[in-house]
């Protein structure tokens, strides 16, 4: 490798050094760096290197230089600072020469420039370098309701068209396409969302698939003061300002810039004056955790519209609630603050479900998930069980009933992980690594209790205990569960189900010499469908609700983690995990590979002289529910903040998403299987009330929902039960289950 490749490469050590502070120690070398070498009458090359500090003013690493018609080189390198700013690096190269470099940094530019000696089959090298820390690079997409900005124009009397939003890295959407030669422009702004300059600190153009990428000058740093923006202009455009641009704060390298980011970006500037902060109050970790938020909710078919500022709009009606209550529990400068005990390895158990019109699945999970707190990364692990229910409609004229359905279950050990965003009011927002849909939910005071509500379902986990907790007593407990039907073929005139949903209450429940035993009840919402044959598709939907119960005793058992399991006679182990002060309970409740059922318990310890003062403050929501409607069927998530006053008020911000499938028939002998997903809000103002024991009254808009307190009135688990009347807009029937975290 020719000197000067290799001198390169000790220069972009010297620009590491000149990245950090380089007055004062001890010096960060880590990062990478470009820059550029040339040796006495030869051309001159450039260089890359890539380096990590080993002490207080020593770093490695590896310099790769390009050019001169060679092969590229590497060079191992060590390097260390001196006194006054100088730098000094040695290493070998893969061609077997060697390499020194002497240089000075100026950390006002950043950069390295010096001279170096490379030895090479005998003879020496030399030349000079200059190296500059390298900028960050940025990424992502343009996208919209059309494939262009300029033409965006706002036609109020055109109506909202219906597309599907799929959430990607910040903004995807089947309703939004790509917008190819969008200018895209990074900037500073002020608390009011004005450009602090008219010239754009960089700039791009999108490409042909409404992709970019750039490179921020050397001394950028990203935050919530920093704006990318997608637009038809050459120059900054206030945000919420008139024209079609889609802007995002530029606080981590891949942004994508839509109508989705644009409404966050909006709902931020706006919570500035309303909240009486700055953007300087709000962090990228804070910035992106909201941003991904936006992202989970903003899923209504409905919110794509004609222009990015209709799909805004829409947006904006549909989730702002719940945004502003994020922005206001973040503006208090630095990221919120958490409970030291948040964070490690917790006992965890989920139930989800899932619905693609073709394809109805139920899953149960067990095992321990790893929370990293400061790197704000989890990961989970643990035996999981799966059952689905398959259809293949084949009818036509001839065979209008040709229909049948094929049920298969599985059981692994699964893994996963991911990164967690940090929000006030004790929000968590896990997501997952892998692209799926992210899980958003609540720790509590002491960080040793999570739940969370998938767009498919509950999970709820405990932080693992030091020595086996003491599970012992009275509790009560509420669960929620469902079954697939199994193979089978539709025949004209029989009515046939897919499937059962239920809630059930276990009430009294006792835990004593390594049993435990009660009493429960469960109600059962399911549907009844016959084909009636004829010219042209026709079937009938009954949807009906019934109720049973009795009581139930197994063997129950705790390990030294806090790790449960319940062992019924005859029928496969239920695990789950138990809080580590023994006050509450949750475990999975099925078997899906052997009888295709899946769900969830959960079980908090029987209080006494408890009354409406025990339950005051501020709660993190979430639940869980089925639905079944003449010629529907839906699951929902849902999660947010509750406030009870001690009196027996309640008032609430809740945000949640629907999967809803159409059932009837559109066309064709099949009947319709219309997938569609959207998202709400509602704020309740009602009232509840408690009994001495914990039992819990809330009074709901379609009838009264009932659960328990735990015995400190910090845990509250309800299930919901309602049987649609037929009337007005009250037609589905659902099964659910909520939990709520103070």
């Amino acid at each position: 490798m020719r000197m000067t490749r290799a001198t390169l490469r000790s220069v972009a050590a010297l620009g590491i050094l000149a990245g950090g502070a380089l007055a004062a120690a001890p010096y960060d070398f880590t990062g990478h760096w470009t820059g550029g070498a040339q040796e006495r009458g030869k051309s001159a090359v450039t260089l890359t290197a890539d380096f990590t500090a080993s002490g207080a003013k020593t770093f490695t690493g590896t310099i790769v230089a390009t050019g001169d018609d060679d092969k590229p080189g590497q060079c191992p390198v060590t390097g260390r600072a001196k006194r006054r700013l100088n730098v000094s690096m040695h290493g070998t190269c893969d061609d077997g020469g060697t390499l020194n470099l002497h240089g000075r940094v100026n950390p006002n530019k950043q950069t390295i420039a010096g001279t170096f000696v490379e030895k090479r089959k005998g003879r020496r090298h030399r030349g000079t370098f200059t190296l500059g820390a390298a900028g960050t690079a940025l990424k992502g997409a343009v996208l919209a309701p059309t494939a262009s900005l300029a033409t965006l124009q706002r036609r109020s009397f055109v109506g909202t068209m219906l597309a599907r939003l799929i959430p990607g890295a910040y903004a995807q959407s089947s309703g939004l396409v790509p917008v190819p030669n969008a200018n895209i422009l990074v900037f500073t702004i002020d608390n009011s969302g004005r450009p602090t300059s008219t010239t754009p600190i960089a700039k791009t153009t999108s490409d042909s698939n409404g992709s970019y990428s750039l490179t921020l000058p050397r001394g950028t740093n990203l935050g919530s003061n920093l704006l990318i923006q997608a637009s038809n202009s050459t120059t900054p455009a206030p945000v919420g300002g008139a024209g079609q641009q889609c802007s995002c704060p530029a606080t981590q390298t891949t942004l994508d810039l839509s109508p989705i980011s644009e409404y966050a970006t909006r709902a931020l500037i706006a919570a500035l004056a309303s909240n009486s902060s700055t953007l300087a109050n709000y962090t990228p970790g804070e910035i992106n955790a909201i941003i991904a938020k936006v992202t989970t909710l903003a899923r209504d078919p409905s919110l794509v519209g004609t222009t990015i500022q209709d799909t805004i709009t829409n947006i904006t009606n549909a989730i702002d609630p719940a945004i502003q209550d994020d922005l206001r529990n973040a503006a208090t400068p630095g990221e919120a603050s958490v409970p030291q005990g948040l964070g490690g390895t917790y006992n965890f158990v989920s139930f989800s479900a899932d619905d693609t019109g073709t394809r109805l699945s139920m899953d149960q999970q067990s095992g321990t998930v790893n929370v990293d707190v400061s790197a704000k990364t989890f990961s989970h692990t643990g035996p999981k069980s799966s059952v689905n229910l398959d259809e293949v409609c084949s009818a036509d004229q001839n065979t209008p009933c040709n229909r049948s359905f094929t049920r298969n279950a599985s059981s692994a050990t699964k893994s996963g992980d991911g990164s967690i965003g940090l929000l006030g009011g004790n929000q968590l927002l896990f997501q997952p690594s892998n692209g799926s849909e992210g899980a958003l939910g609540f720790y509590n005071s002491s960080g040793d209790v999570i739940v969370l509500a998938a767009g498919d379902g509950l999970i709820v986990a405990f932080k693992q205990a030091s020595s086996a907790p003491t599970l012992g007593g009275s509790y009560h407990g509420v669960q929620l569960g469902g079954s697939l039907s199994d193979s089978f073929a539709v025949a004209q005139g029989n009515p046939f189900n897919l499937g059962e949903a239920s809630t059930g209450v276990n009430d009294p429940v006792t835990i004593s010499g390594g049993t435990v035993s009660g009493t429960n009840s469960r109600n059962v919402l399911s549907k009844d469908i016959t084909c009636n044959g004829g010219a042209s598709c026709s079937y009938t939907e009954t949807v009906s609700g019934s109720s049973g119960g009795g009581s139930f005793s197994a063997p129950v058992s705790v390990d030294g983690t806090g790790a449960l399991t319940v062992s019924p006679s005859g029928e496969v182990a239920h695990e789950g995990a138990v809080s580590a002060d023994g006050n509450l309970f949750a475990f999975v409740d099925g078997d899906p590979v052997g009888h295709g059922d899946a769900g969830i318990v959960i079980g908090v310890k029987q209080g006494s002289g408890m009354t409406n003062a025990s339950l005051n403050g501020s709660y993190g929501f979430v639940s869980y529910e089925f639905g079944l409607g003449p010629g529907s069927r839906s699951l929902q998530g849902q999660s947010g903040s509750v406030n009870l006053d001690g009196s027996g008020g309640v008032t609430a911000n809740l945000a949640g998403t629907q999967l809803r499938v159409s059932t009837g028939c559109s066309g064709g002998f099949c009947p319709g299987t219309v997938v569609g997903q959207n998202s709400k809000t509602e704020s309740p103002n009602t009232t509840y009330s408690v009994t001495a024991t914990g039992g819990v009254t809330i009074a709901g808009s379609n009838g009264t929902i009932s659960g328990f307190a735990s015995p400190d009135g910090s845990v509250l688990v309800f299930t919901e039960t309602h049987d649609g009347s037929g009337q007005n807009n009250d037609i589905d029937s659902q099964r659910g289950l909520f939990v709520m975290l103070k």
